[in-house]
């Protein structure tokens, strides 16, 4: 049996006659988010839009793409605060310099206190076979503005942003959009009731995968 770790990512299997169909199945992956469930969902401000992105610091993440878009954002709209490290970190950092609204920071252990003052999370990815981080982003009450590509897909609903993959005036539509909702609070409500029960999903799927009694992986 082959394991996707999404239902894009066992469409693309399929796609590309890398396995039968009978032999694939799609598991998506959760981690524990007990710390980011706990958090504040934050209220409606009168200030900027708070965006937040993390990971590694690659042209696959598709920071670069968010940077361009925010130079086109007034500061007095939008604020953006990258966190990681990587390969691109130099790239990164030069593509910021003119941007008073946008910082490069250093990468965390846990992204609760970073995501704390966050309205939102982007993951501007040009390709991700799932994306843990929107899976935190959700948990902590933060809807994710995220590309339509891969994995990706399976997290974005009613209460995401979702834009073209690759597109920088689409991830500018998107951000427009998010700071002229009025319902942020709501949305980060929705997207964590159903983050919450996603870790028990995975286990679940898995124990019947292997045909044990779900009560024995916790």
């Amino acid at each position: 049996t082959v394991v996707a770790v999404s239902k894009h990512q066992r469409d693309w299997i399929l796609e590309h006659k890398l396995a039968p169909g009978s032999k694939v199945v799609a598991i998506p992956q959760s981690r524990v988010c007990d710390d980011l469930l706990a958090l504040p969902i934050n209220g409606t401000s009168d200030g900027p839009l708070q965006i937040r992105a993390f990971g590694r610091f690659h042209e696959q993440k598709g920071f670069d793409l968010l940077i361009d878009a925010m130079a086109r954002i007034p500061a007095h709209l939008a604020e953006l605060k990258i966190a990681g490290t990587g390969p691109d970190e130099d790239l990164l950092k030069r593509h910021a310099k003119r941007l008073h609204h946008v910082e490069i920071c250093e990468p965390f252990t846990s992204p609760e206190s970073f995501l704390s003052a966050a309205d939102l999370v982007a993951i501007p990815s040009r390709r991700e076979a799932f994306g843990l981080v929107g899976t935190e982003a959700r948990a902590a009450g933060r809807p994710i503005l995220a590309a339509r590509i891969d994995g990706l897909n399976d997290q974005l609903d009613a209460a995401s942003f979702g834009h073209s993959p690759n597109n920088v005036a689409s991830i500018v539509r998107a951000i427009y959009r998010a700071a002229s909702a009025t319902n942020l609070p709501a949305r980060g409500q929705a997207v964590r009731t159903r983050a919450a029960s996603e870790f028990g999903v995975m286990i679940a799927n898995w124990c019947q995968l292997l045909g044990e009694p779900a009560n024995s992986a916790c």
